[in-house]
């Protein structure tokens, strides 16, 4: 994830485009870079949400951090 300061529309557009790039390697079977891209895609995801004043509650949160584990 860049520190780079971006708009959320500038956001959803790199998630898209981590989402492309998960379409492609999965036609490889390349499921560690897959997993990699799920992950980076939902950190931007949470980084943008919690800037616009939506946190993740605490349940999801840990949900979300037991499933990269």
């Amino acid at each position: 994830m860049s520190n780079l300061q971006r708009t959320p529309v500038e956001t959803l557009h790199h998630i898209a485009t981590f989402a492309e790039q998960m379409s492609q390697q999965a036609q490889r079977g390349d499921l560690p870079f897959i997993a990699y891209l799920l992950s980076m895609a939902s950190q931007e995801a949470r980084a943008e949400l919690k800037k616009a004043g939506f946190p993740m509650p605490p349940d999801q949160a840990v949900r979300a951090d037991n499933i990269m584990q």
